[in-house]
C-alpha cells in the first residue's frame, strides 16, 4: 500500500512539474553535448591546425629564408664596384647646308660695338628705309633679307660711311670683276658707284648669285648662318676676316633675323 502511494505521489508530481523537469533534462543534455564537444576538438586538430606546416616540413623553408637574409645583408655591406666612366659626349656639328666647306660653329663677335658710335634713331631709320628692300631683293634672289640688311649695315656703318655717302656703295664692293660702271678710289683701293641705293642693293644681289658666288644659290633664304658663313668661307669681304661672326652678330643684336619671315 505505502508502494502505491509512494508511486502515486511521484506521477503527481511528474504530472504537476513535467514542465519544469523538461527544462532541467534539455539543460542536461545541452550540457552533456557541449563538453563532448570540446573533448572532441581537443583530441582532434582544427582544419586550420592541419594547413600549418609543421616544424620539420618548415625547416627547409627557413633555410632558405635564413641564407637569403644572409645574401641581403652581404650585398649591403659589400661596397658596390665603381661605375665605368662615361663615355664623353660627341658633339656633332650637323651644317644646314649641303655646301662641304661649309660649319656652324662660328664664334660671335660683337661687331654692333666695334663699329662707330652711330645715334640708335640713325641705326633705327637705316633699317626701316632699306628693311622693305631687302625683303624684296630677297624674294627675287634666295638670299635672307636679315643678311641683306646685316651686310649694308656692316660694310656701310649704316649708311654714314664715305662710301656709301658719295658712291652709293653699300656694300663696299670693289671694282674687280665686269663692272663697266662709275668707279672712285678710297684708301687706294677701287670701289663701285651707284646712281642710286636701290642700284646698290640690286648689284649686291647679283654680285650674291654669279660667278664665285654662285654656290651660294643651294643655301636657304631662311639659314642666314649658312650664307654669312658662306660669305666669309668664298672670301667675300677685304675688310674683315671674320664676316660670318660679324654678320651673325649684327642679325641677332637687331633682330633682323624677323625680316625673312616677312
Amino acid at each position: 500500500m505505502e508502494k502505491q502511494s509512494y508511486l502515486y505521489s511521484i506521477k503527481n508530481y511528474v504530472r504537476l512539474n513535467w514542465f519544469k523537469l523538461t527544462l532541467l533534462g534539455l539543460l542536461v543534455f545541452v550540457f552533456l553535448r557541449k563538453d563532448l564537444s570540446f573533448q572532441f576538438h581537443l583530441n582532434n586538430p582544427s582544419p586550420m591546425e592541419e594547413l600549418l606546416p609543421s616544424e620539420a616540413d618548415q625547416a627547409p623553408q627557413r633555410r632558405e629564408e635564413k641564407k637569403e637574409e644572409i645574401l641581403t645583408q652581404h650585398k649591403k655591406t659589400t661596397p658596390a664596384a665603381p661605375a665605368a666612366p662615361a663615355a664623353p659626349a660627341t658633339q656633332t656639328y650637323l651644317s644646314s647646308v649641303e655646301l662641304p666647306f661649309f660649319s656652324t660653329r662660328t664664334p660671335t663677335i660683337k661687331a654692333a660695338a666695334e663699329l662707330p658710335q652711330i645715334d640708335k634713331a640713325t641705326q633705327q631709320n637705316y633699317i626701316k628705309r632699306f628693311g622693305h628692300v631687302a625683303v624684296s631683293e630677297s624674294k627675287k634672289y634666295g638670299i635672307p633679307a636679315s643678311i641683306i640688311l646685316a651686310n649694308g649695315i656692316l660694310h656701310s656703318v649704316y649708311g654714314q660711311r664715305n662710301l656709301t655717302l658719295q658712291g652709293n656703295n653699300h656694300f663696299g664692293i670693289s671694282c674687280a670683276g665686269e663692272w663697266a660702271g662709275e668707279r672712285a678710289n678710297y684708301s687706294d683701293v677701287c670701289y663701285r658707284h651707284y646712281e642710286n641705293a636701290w642700284a646698290s642693293f640690286r648689284d649686291h644681289s647679283l654680285y650674291l648669285t654669279s660667278g664665285n658666288f654662285a654656290p651660294l644659290r643651294q643655301l636657304s633664304a631662311g639659314d642666314y648662318r649658312a650664307w654669312a658663313q658662306g660669305l666669309e668661307k668664298l672670301g667675300y669681304s677685304d675688310m674683315y676676316s671674320d664676316l660670318a661672326s660679324r654678320l651673325i652678330d649684327l642679325i641677332e643684336t637687331e633682330e633682323l633675323e624677323g625680316f625673312d619671315m616677312r
